[in-house]
């Protein structure tokens, strides 16, 4: 006889923000910490994704930076947990952050039933790629969960920057806030401190549609 997946049971009602410590998630959490009636008490989630990409050292420092941005910023509280992934690769493949974060979110909602909403940073730019096996493999993973729903990600999911290009959801949240967050993707080190590589597709994508006070390649934390 199956054993029944235990919940935890309350009545409080909360939202879970995936929290990466990149714009677009920075800009999310920002977005539902202003918002408090319509979406209550506030978890953020990160996941310390360490893959051969190695950028999870940056995303630490960046996000440690942003939270005590928020706490001294915002009135709403908010708690804050976090996981750690270390991952295999296979040449230059591994498993995508949408898989890992949707093992979390499914992971996180099927043992407390107080998390309604679970906030996505996607902006109109993902959304314009489509849906990719990843974005599919990512869903029933969430999904898994939930055996007893037949799409609950889809109905628990939601993404406040959806109709976002980047560059409009840099115009969201403060300059000197969005200058904490980190982006990169391959970063490389000096002294401990990460540096901007200026080749990945975010770099990229960030220099071609924001003018940034620090030039690519050359942003680092002192």
């Amino acid at each position: 006889m199956a054993k029944k997946r235990l919940v935890k049971k309350t009545d409080k009602k909360r939202t879970l923000v995936m929290f990466s410590g990149g714009i677009d998630s920075t800009a999310a959490l920002w977005h539902v910490l202003h918002n408090p009636d319509q979406y209550g008490e506030v978890m953020v989630h990160h996941i310390h994704i360490k893959n051969l990409e190695a950028r999870w050292r940056a995303e630490a420092m960046a996000i440690k930076q942003i939270l005590e941005y928020m706490k001294k910023h915002v009135d709403h509280p908010f708690s804050y947990t976090e996981s750690t992934i270390a991952l295999p690769h296979f040449g230059k493949k591994f498993i995508y952050d949408v898989e890992i974060i949707s093992f979390i979110s499914g992971y996180m909602t099927s043992r407390d039933d107080s998390i309604t909403k679970v906030v996505i940073a996607a902006t109109a730019t993902d959304f314009e790629l489509g849906v990719t096996e990843s974005v599919m493999r990512a869903k029933r993973v969430h999904n898994a969960f939930h055996p007893e729903e037949e799409d609950h990600s889809a109905r628990i999911k939601e993404y406040p920057q959806k109709d976002l290009f980047k560059h409009e959801v840099y115009k969201t949240i403060p300059e000197d806030l969005a200058i904490l967050t980190w982006s990169c993707r391959t970063p490389h080190y000096a002294d401990g401190k990460p540096i901007e590589c200026g080749r990945c597709k975010t770099c990229k994508k960030e220099t071609s549609t924001i003018k940034r006070k620090k030039a690519p390649g050359k942003r680092s934390y002192l």
